[in-house]
């Protein structure tokens, strides 16, 4: 029942953003590297491998380019790339998601925090219209009803829930010849993160067996900049493609040879408006 009255309301939403003439009374990027929508979740009690190699679970950009994370096998050790899907949709149905947006108040600076709830993740929803970028923070998404004093913000936090959980399932608000198919996503473009290789923690059951470096011009000991937890560089184009060929025959506990040493490599797609570490 509730998922039939969302549906209600984005589509009268919709219709209010509306002009007289038809068109979309809402300005938004159209770059097919200009992001218009994306909710990316930060932070929370995990460990720091996993914070660098997460990325934003929804990317909508102007061409139409949808972006997210698709299933991913349930093995360990998992793969060393993720699952990403792109699927492309039409004009309408970007108006439509941004008239959805603003219905739930992403169009303003906004921070919900959550007293009662500790370790957990910020939702992050960062939306661009009429010339304007808004981000709005939510700790603890989902988990409603206890330790927001404010009953606005509860409110808020609510209609934000609905928003997230309706962008996961853009079928049953989106007009089938609005949307595309997911297809898998070609990285083209990629931050790896490298740090001397470890086995410590690692079962001595899971022998691993050691890939290759593919890029010699580029050894590991120095390649990228040093950061706080590992050192971090980009590739792209065909050293992209070399990288990529490489780790899809490997998983995320691989060590890596390159100048006689072990590595331990992060792999972290880079999306259409993201650039460097």
């Amino acid at each position: 029942m509730r998922r039939i009255g969302v549906v209600f309301v984005l589509l009268a939403t919709v219709a209010a953003a509306c002009g007289s003439n038809g068109g979309f009374a809402r300005d938004y990027p159209r770059g097919s590297d200009e992001l218009v929508l994306r909710v990316d979740l930060q932070g929370g009690f995990v460990p720091q491998e996993y914070l660098l190699a997460s990325f934003p679970g929804f990317s909508l950009y102007g061409d139409g380019r949808i972006l997210t994370q698709g299933p991913q096998i349930e093995i360990y050790p998992g793969p060393a790339l993720p699952n990403v899907l792109v699927r492309q949709v039409r004009a309408r149905a970007i108006e439509r998601i941004v008239a959805a947006a603003i219905e739930a108040g992403l169009d303003a600076n906004a921070r919900y925090d959550n007293a009662s709830v500790a370790d957990a993740g910020t939702t992050v929803f960062t939306l661009t219209v009429d010339g304007k970028t808004y981000t709005t923070s939510v700790y603890a998404l989902g988990i409603e009803g206890t330790g927001v004093a404010n009953p606005d913000d509860e409110a808020a936090r609510r209609k934000i829930a609905d928003f997230s959980q309706d962008l996961s399932d853009l079928p049953s608000w989106i007009p089938a010849d609005e949307l595309g198919e997911e297809e898998s996503y070609e990285l083209d473009a990629l931050r790896v993160f490298v740090r001397p290789y470890s086995d410590e923690g690692i079962d001595e059951q899971l022998v691993q067996v050691p890939k290759d470096w593919p890029l010699e011009d580029k050894p590991l000991a120095t390649f990228g900049e040093r950061g706080e937890f590992a050192r971090c560089g980009t590739v792209t184009g065909a050293d992209a493609q070399r990288v990529v060929a490489a780790a899809r025959e490997a998983n995320d506990l691989t060590p890596w040879i390159s100048g006689g040493e072990e590595w331990r490599l992060i792999f972290r797609p880079l999306l259409p408006d993201e650039s460097a570490c």
